[in-house]
């Protein structure tokens, strides 16, 4: 078997996300002993990965050719691998260096060393005396042969220096497989380790950082599968540990690295300036920054986070990039309803790759830091050049079968299967047209070897969302690019076939009950109806069916979990629902026969834009459309009339996330959104799905609130000039309203032209940010001239404000939403619906009215959601002191 002799070389360079504390202020009682310590075993020469770029997201491999004007020429992978010399060959001569170091506070004395290979001594020698941080290196030249092969240095043999740590003095490395370098951010950062005892006993970074070597070949072991009968066998190492950017060692490893190119065949100065300024000035593939107040408790413990960093420079992706959540399902069910199915592969995934950090090492511990998919992905790429960034993901059977079941278990004929696929950059689904294909006989279809036009190396697009269609009904499913990996690499590398069971009913069968709702009760309580032809003799009882918050389906049909059992001649049950249950219920006939699903009906039903986090702004186009302003990824999400999901993200995004608040439509349904920061207002057109010229107005210096009347007049709240601003749709200044505002954050205009505003800075104590809500109407001399009529002081941490066309007002914020007569007296104050606000937080933070004359209301803290309430819910809700 011909193993890997690789080392990294232009990688992405990371240091651990912690800033530089202070210097440490006190060295705590150090041992007066030597520690000496094989700190790595570097191999030489270095062997390039892979020469790839990424150009237009399709991994493409370049060799070296004169006559091409560029130098280079594009190849196949195949073909890369057969025209270059990646790795060492048997009987190429490989020099191994071993760095042995004095990480202790007392001179060492001469002592032996013993050099393996394969635990068979082939080279002794001795150690002469060392100081603290004195280094002594060992080399030794192999011919190098196949195989799983390691090579060991040993020193104190015999174990006669009395000493720090005993367990640093035999350190044994691979002669395959991926090496990698790492230093500290600086000298500080290092001298923080070597003042402070590790998990070892010692006082040595470089044992702190063999010590998650140790501890990844642990895990490497353990990730035994079917697809990894033996576990991991690819090999880890370090090549090199040094002590900063200043490191003279780093030197040398800069000098391997430029010969590794030029024998490439490529020239040093003739590749990408990047590249070059990072042989030149880096060089290493991570680096430790740490606040060195907390390094003495870091020190103690396997950061499993830079396990899973480190995992990145062998070309192992995040298996947190495979998702497919609501929010970006543009398609529609039959019906025009944006569908519940979303997919996060929480039930595939699990393990160091999808987590990292304090919180995931206990679960971590408990099932093993790599799961199947990982664990493969590693073996895959034993024997190849090791440097290409997710390649794995195109390990794929010759032919990915689909294979569609009833709910009776049986072949689904001529059923018309539509394939969605992500978009690379936002992994919206619907925007890229479906496959489409039929079943044959055996319910069967082949997607064929590349279901997935352009398979993104990071993951992004690696979930497909399956379309049933058979008999009348449907149902959607998801298959993910990491089960078509796994089918192959667990040897199905022609053919697999992915069964997917459904609850579609065959022909024959009962009807499907039909207008199923669910109406709370009280508290937890619901109550589902549904309704049912009268006489059907075959049927003997229905079945409710629930999941809860969406739902996730690859193989199983979309709804299994039984809640309740209900006799033929009732159409109704109570149950105990949580925040967004879905049912449905289906009829059950003598035979246990099923029928197909009713419609799906959820709780709460007053949600309407489930799944959109962060959402602020909100408003009602003249065609029904309601939009949102996810402030999170800066772009706006929407619903159709006929509730169809709108997603701009991959045509509309805004360049000041987590700064815009206000969103607001005209007569035309163009929408407006102030950008705080940039002192102008975005305009977008929703319908073509594009950004429009900023709408630009001199007075203007932080936008925040908007609203427009009925002549497409804009009123713009200016938080650092302190007033509303009313500007012409072309730009044109045509008024202001000045009433010593403080913080003007929110704006509202009725239909009579009556002007609401929220004068309110909110401060991080929020129960002690004091707000008043102002009213002001035209006065007779001139249309633009405004006088104040209303002002409601006492108000606490309030965001925003509207008004009904019966003169009451209406105002949110952290506590809910106060509703006022039209002369400012308090009628109710609504806080909350039954079923509670997402993270148990409750702030209001924008209006608009349905058409239906509800109250849109975007409701909660960070994980926001767009509620719908009614008037009479809030102005009978009881008021609170």
């Amino acid at each position: 078997m011909r193993q890997l002799l690789f080392v990294v070389f232009v990688l992405t360079i990371c240091s651990c996300p912690f800033a530089r504390g202070q210097e440490l202020t006190s060295v705590p009682d150090l041992p007066k002993l030597p520690d000496l310590d094989v700190t790595y075993i570097s191999q030489r020469p270095l062997y390039m990965g892979y020469w790839m770029d990424y150009p237009d997201d399709v991994p493409t491999f370049w060799v070296v050719d004169e006559k091409s004007p560029s130098g280079r020429r594009t190849v196949t992978r195949e073909e890369w691998e057969k025209l270059t010399k990646y790795q060492h060959a048997p009987g190429d001569r490989v020099t191994f260096t071993a760095h042995v170091r004095n990480n202790g506070f007392a001179p060492s004395p001469e002592t032996d060393y013993k050099l393996y290979i394969d635990d068979e001594i082939v080279a002794k020698g001795r150690i002469k005396a060392l100081n603290p941080d004195e280094e002594q290196s060992i080399s030794y030249d192999w011919i190098y042969k196949d195989g799983r092969h390691t090579i060991s240095l040993e020193v104190d043999t015999d174990n006669k220096v009395k000493e720090i740590c005993e367990v640093n003095n035999r350190l044994t490395d691979p002669t395959y497989g991926i090496g990698l370098t790492i230093r500290a951010w600086d000298e500080a950062n290092y001298r923080g380790f070597r003042n402070t005892p590790n998990m070892w006993g010692s006082y040595s970074f470089e044992d702190w950082c063999q010590a998650h070597i140790m501890e990844w070949r642990r895990a490497f072991r353990e990730a035994i599968y079917p697809a990894t009968p033996q576990g991991i066998l690819q090999g880890i190492r370090f090549d090199g540990i040094f002590t900063s950017l200043d490191d003279p060692a780093l030197t040398e490893l800069r000098v391997a690295l430029r010969d590794s190119i030029e024998r490439f065949g490529r020239k040093y100065d003739k590749i990408p300036a990047s590249e070059r300024d990072w042989l030149d000035n880096e060089s290493c593939n991570w680096r430790i920054n740490w606040d060195l107040k907390d390094i003495p408790n870091y020190a103690k413990r396997i950061d499993l986070g830079l396990i899973h960093e480190l995992c990145h420079q062998c070309g192992i992706i995040d298996l947190y990039q495979f998702g497919m959540h609501m929010n970006q399902i543009m398609v529609t069910d039959p019906t025009g309803h944006f569908i519940w199915n979303e997919e996060g592969c929480y039930h595939q995934f699990g393990d160091l790759m999808a987590v990292a950090g304090e919180n995931s090492e206990n679960p971590l511990a408990q099932r093993g830091l790599f799961r199947e998919h990982t664990a493969a992905a590693f073996n895959s790429e034993i024997g190849k050049p090791r440097w290409g960034f997710g390649l794995y993901l195109f390990d794929l059977p010759k032919h990915n079968v689909l294979r569609v079941l009833d709910n009776r278990g049986r072949p689904i004929p001529n059923a018309e299967i539509r394939l969605y696929q992500q978009e690379i950059n936002n992994r919206v689904v619907g925007s890229i047209l479906p496959k489409i294909g039929k079943t044959d006989a055996n319910g069967e279809w082949d997607m064929g070897g590349r279901p997935i036009d352009k398979i993104h190396v990071v993951g992004t697009n690696g979930i497909m969302l399956i379309e049933i269609l058979a008999y009348g009904q449907w149902e959607f499913h998801t298959l993910v690019i990491s089960e078509m990996n796994i089918a192959y690499w667990r040897g199905d590398k022609e053919r697999h076939v992915y069964e997917m069971l459904t609850g579609i009913a065959p022909p024959g069968s009962l009807p499907a009950p039909k207008n199923l709702k669910v109406t709370p009760i009280e508290g937890k309580k619901v109550r589902l109806t549904w309704d049912y032809p009268d006489g059907e003799r075959n049927l003997h009882r229905f079945l409710v069916l629930k999941r809860d918050n969406s739902i996730e389906c690859c193989y199983s049909p979309a709804f299994e979990k039984v809640a309740a059992e209900v006799w033929s001649n009732t159409k109704s049950v109570e149950l105990d629902a949580a925040f967004r249950t879905l049912f449905v219920v289906v009829a059950v006939d003598q035979m246990g026969n099923r029928s197909g699903y009713s419609n799906i009906a959820v709780y709460p039903s007053d949600e309407v834009l489930p799944k959109i986090d962060r959402v602020f702004g909100v408003t009602q186009t003249p065609d029904g459309s309601i939009y949102v302003l996810n402030t999170d990824v800066a772009t706006i999400f929407g619903l159709t009339p006929k509730g169809g999901r709108i997603n701009l993200g991959n045509k509309v995004v805004f360049d000041a996330p987590e700064t815009c608040f206000g969103l607001a439509s005209d007569s035309r349904g163009i929408l407006y959104v102030p950008n705080p920061k940039g002192g102008y207002i975005y305009r977008v057109d929703p319908k073509k799905q594009t950004k429009l010229d900023n709408l630009t107005c001199s007075p203007l210096s932080a936008p925040r609130g908007i609203s427009i009347d009925s002549e497409d007049n804009l009123y713009v709240s200016d938080v650092n000039m302190r007033k509303i601003f009313i500007i012409s749709k072309d730009g044109e200044l045509l008024g202001e309203i000045d009433a010593g505002f403080s913080y003007p954050r929110y704006v509202y205009v009725d239909r009579k032209g009556n002007v609401y505003v929220v004068d309110c800075r909110i401060d991080q104590q929020w129960r002690e940010s004091a707000g008043a809500v102002y009213v002001f109407k035209r006065s007779a001399a001139g249309r633009w001239d405004y006088k104040q009529t209303l002002k409601i002081e006492g108000l606490r941490a309030i965001e925003c404000v509207i008004a009904d066309d019966q003169g009451r007002i209406y105002v949110g914020g952290y506590e809910g939403i106060y509703a006022y007569d039209k002369d400012g007296k308090q009628i109710s104050h609504w806080i909350s619906k039954p079923y509670g606000t997402p993270m148990g937080a409750g702030m209001v933070g924008a209006f608009a009215w349905d058409k239906n004359g509800d109250l849109l209301v975007t409701w909660g803290f960070t994980l926001r959601q767009l509620i719908r309430c009614t008037k009479e819910e809030i102005l009978t809700a009881k008021p609170q002191p």
